[in-house]
């Protein structure tokens, strides 16, 4: 399965560069709003579970939901 992959590079680049992979997510979030393919509220709960599970603060994430 993919996903067990990718937990070990999101995890090996958190203890390399955390400030990339938040910058990272923060990207993502915004351009999943801008396309439109889901409501602002899926994506913040979507946004929200991945940072918890990556222990990511909204403050090192800069904004606020």
């Amino acid at each position: 399965m993919l996903h067990d992959p990718m937990d070990s590079v999101i995890s090996e680049a958190l203890e390399q560069d955390p400030e990339e992979v938040v910058h990272a997510l923060a990207e993502v979030v915004n351009r999943c709003k801008a396309e439109g393919r889901y409501t602002k509220e899926e994506i913040e709960a979507a946004a929200a579970q991945l940072r918890r599970e990556l222990g990511i603060t909204l403050d090192q994430q800069g904004l606020s939901s």
